[in-house]
């Protein structure tokens, strides 16, 4: 099916004008991870960038918004031919979220542990 243009929306980055989400290759969908959890870049993903979906299809976009199928491509261009670019992860923005969840994993591990002991001291045996 691919990737529609709804499910990127949350993966916008208005100033360069770009979508940029991580890809799973092997499903051929947008990399779902829990984010607040992980501590390593996904060896399974990749992170890619993608124009805005006005300068992929200029004609569906005026289409959508009910403008005539013309408007504006002479100042916007009509291409044929794109490729997303790949992103090396250090540069993905990733490093900051892997530092956070790096802080706060000793916190998750001890609460961790005090809910199994409080686990154990309920059970009757």
């Amino acid at each position: 099916m691919g990737i529609r243009f709804d499910d990127l929306e949350d993966w916008y980055v208005e100033d360069r004008n770009v979508y940029a989400f991580p890809y799973d290759p092997k499903n051929f969908e947008i990399g779902d991870r829990e984010w607040d959890k992980i501590l390593d870049y996904p060896i399974d993903l990749i992170f890619v960038e993608i124009p805005y979906v006005r300068t992929l299809d200029p004609v569906g976009w005026n289409r959508r918004n009910g403008w005539e199928e013309m408007e504006g491509l002479k100042e916007t261009g009509l291409r044929l031919d794109f490729k997303a670019e790949l992103v090396p992860w250090n540069k993905s923005g990733i490093d900051e979220i892997i530092a956070e969840n790096r802080i706060k994993q000793p916190i998750r591990e001890a609460v961790k542990e005090n809910k199994r002991k409080e686990s154990k001291k309920g059970r009757k045996m």
